[in-house]
Formats: structure tokens, C-alpha cells, sequence
């Protein structure tokens, strides 16, 4: 995996924070200055976070079982996709 940059990380801020309030995307972290994964958290009807990783010059978002939902060379896009991200279903029984 590469590592994010400075100004890779002010763009996903940049996004995150022109987000509305009512939007399922809730925060993000990241972990030292050029950090491997980038996690994005959602809430929806339960608390859940995403890795998303930068690897051979592409993004990709993954879901809570490490399988991929959206990678691109654009990282905007693949910060466009958080919403694609299944929903948990409630426990019916």
C-alpha cells in the first residue's frame, strides 16, 4: 500500500467538512503524517468505520469485511462512493 499524502489528507478533510450534518459520512482519522489507511466513519443505523487505501496509483474504499467497493484513480470519486457502502440490516428475529 502507498501512503497518503498532506494534501491527499486536506482534500478528504475539504470534503468531509462540505458535508451536511444530516449525512451519513460522520468523521475520519488517520494515524501519523503520511498514513497507510485512512479510516472513514458512517452512521447510519449503527456505528461502522471503512478503511480507505491508496495502492498502485488508485483509491479504494472498503467495507467493514475488507471487500472492495469503489476504487478509482480519482480520489474524490471514490470519497463520492462512502454512501455505497451497504447498510447494516437490523437484526429481525
Amino acid at each position: 500500500m502507498d501512503r497518503f499524502s498532506i494534501s491527499e489528507i486536506e482534500e478528504i478533510d475539504r470534503y468531509w467538512r462540505a458535508r451536511s450534518d444530516e449525512d451519513a459520512w460522520s468523521g475520519w482519522a488517520a494515524a501519523g503524517w503520511n498514513p497507510k489507511t485512512i479510516w472513514i466513519y458512517r452512521t447510519r443505523e449503527h456505528w461502522r468505520r471503512f478503511p480507505l487505501i491508496k495502492h498502485l496509483g488508485s483509491y479504494a474504499l472498503l467495507d467493514d469485511n475488507d471487500r472492495e467497493v469503489s476504487r478509482d484513480a480519482s480520489l474524490s470519486h471514490v470519497l463520492s462512493q462512502i454512501d455505497a457502502v451497504p447498510g447494516l440490516t437490523p437484526d429481525r428475529s
